[in-house]
C-alpha cells in the first residue's frame, strides 16, 4: 500500500455532501470574520482620525478593503501601525502622560 492509496482511501470514507457542507460552514465562518475584522478597522481608523491622529499609509477606506482581503493578519498590521509602541506619537503621549503623573 502506498502514500496516495491511503489518502484516497481516506477521502473516500467520508461523503461527499459533508466534505462539501464542512468546507462551506468554513467559508462562510471566514468571510463573516473578515467582515468583521474589516469593520473594526474602518470604524478605528474614523474614530482615529476624528481624534486628530495620523491614519499610515493609506485611507481608511483602504484599511478597510485590505482587511476584507487580509483578514486578521492586516487587521494585526493595522493594529501594530497605529496602536502599539511602536507608533511614535503614542510614545510621546506616553511620555507626557507619565510626566503628569509624576509631577
Amino acid at each position: 500500500m502506498d502514500i496516495q492509496s491511503i489518502g484516497m482511501n481516506t477521502i473516500n470514507l467520508l461523503p461527499t455532501a459533508a466534505i462539501l457542507f464542512w468546507t462551506s460552514i468554513i467559508a462562510i465562518l471566514s468571510v463573516l470574520v473578515h467582515i468583521v475584522f474589516g469593520f473594526g478597522v474602518y470604524l478605528d481608523a474614523l474614530r482615529l482620525r476624528k481624534e486628530g491622529r495620523r491614519i499610515f499609509f493609506v485611507h481608511t477606506s483602504i484599511w478597510f478593503f485590505a482587511t476584507l482581503i487580509g483578514g486578521v493578519l492586516v487587521a494585526g498590521v493595522y493594529w501594530v501601525l497605529h496602536h502599539s509602541l511602536l507608533n511614535p506619537s503614542l510614545k510621546s503621549q506616553q511620555i507626557q502622560n507619565d510626566e503628569k503623573i509624576n509631577t
